[in-house]
């Protein structure tokens, strides 16, 4: 069986219960906002948020969101802020958008995370990074892309790039196959 085969077979499997979630999320596009005592401004606030989070790796700052919290892993200490993790620049001038630390835990999913399901596991997704439930309860830990993984879309600043004829689109280490799922386009985290 080819790669292309097998990453078909594995989006069969999880299409079923990405489904799912999609259509729970069309019946109630505002994730309950509107029916549990939010205010237009924490909408509003909310939406703002969430723009910070779409932030692109590579992206300096003068100084981390003032929102921001730090999160320490493997002895280096980034900030973290509605989906965006930021570190000391390597020039020690001011900060830079990293990539999600594998193995870092947050206290709480960024604004417009959406659930997704690859090899029957439970994930949550946001511009390019993946969480999981943290092991120990108490958050959520940044895991790897998981292969089969299908999300809507890529994440900003994903580059494009073509192996053995099939597109790919690349960020942070893990490649996205689109395929057309009726009327949309949907896209696969594959193995190359």
């Amino acid at each position: 069986m080819n790669k292309y085969a097998a990453n078909s077979a594995t989006f069969a499997n999880t299409y079923a219960a990405n489904r799912a979630t999609y259509i729970n999320n069309i019946a109630d596009p505002y994730g309950g906002c509107c029916y549990s005592g939010y205010s237009g401004g924490d909408v509003a606030a909310g939406a703002i948020a969430g723009l910070a989070g779409g932030m692109v790796i590579g992206a300096a700052l003068a100084s981390p969101p003032q929102d921001a919290v730090p999160v320490v892993e493997n002895n280096t200490t980034y900030y973290y802020s509605n989906g965006a993790f930021v570190a000391p620049s390597p020039g020690g001038s001011g900060y830079q958008v990293v990539a999600a630390p594998p193995g870092a835990v947050i206290q709480s999913l960024p604004p417009g995370a959406s659930t997704v399901y690859a090899n029957q596991f439970q994930y949550y997704y946001f511009n390019g990074t993946f969480f999981q439930a943290a092991p120990q309860g108490g958050g959520y830990q940044v895991v790897p892309a998981p292969i089969g993984a299908v999300v809507n879309s890529v994440p900003d600043g994903a580059t494009q790039t073509t192996i053995n004829n099939n597109t790919y689109y690349v960020y942070g280490g893990a490649y996205y196959c689109p395929y057309f799922n009726g009327t949309q386009t949907v896209y696969v985290v594959s193995q190359v």
